[in-house]
């Protein structure tokens, strides 16, 4: 049951697709700065890339960063390990990103500009109200 307003789609957890996904973390537990895992952009999303990295203080992007596989791949493990129960998942207030871990492995997806994410059991979103410019 996505939803539009104001040109964002908002969708919960199990709606992403890697469609979805800007970039995605892979890693161990602990930090996040890329020392403990690897960080991969969505190749269909170029001009979005260039410009996270950009905004992010990253310097240009090289092949080696693009990966629609691993995208793929950790958007689904995040989406399995949160709808078995096995890890809760943690978003952002402004529903850009959704983590969870377990005692292996982190995983993280941050999301195109017009997408956002929502905690379906948290009594603050209301899938059918939630506007994501009042945030």
């Amino acid at each position: 049951m996505a939803t539009k307003q104001t040109g964002t789609k908002t969708k919960t957890l199990a709606q992403l697709t890697k469609d979805d996904v800007l970039r995605s973390y892979s890693g161990r537990p602990g930090c996040m700065c890329g020392c403990l895992g690897h960080y991969k952009y969505n190749p269909y999303l170029l001009a979005e890339a260039q410009a996270d990295a950009k905004a992010d203080g990253h310097g240009g992007l090289e092949p080696g960063d693009f990966s629609s596989r691993s995208v793929s791949i950790v958007l689904g493990k995040l989406q399995k390990l949160v709808a078995s129960g096995a890890a809760q998942a943690m978003y952002d207030d402004g529903g850009a990103w959704v983590s969870a871990q377990d005692e292996a492995h982190s995983y993280t997806v941050y999301l195109r500009g017009s997408t956002r994410v929502v905690d379906p059991s948290s009594a603050s979103h209301d899938l059918a109200a939630f506007d994501p410019s009042k945030i």
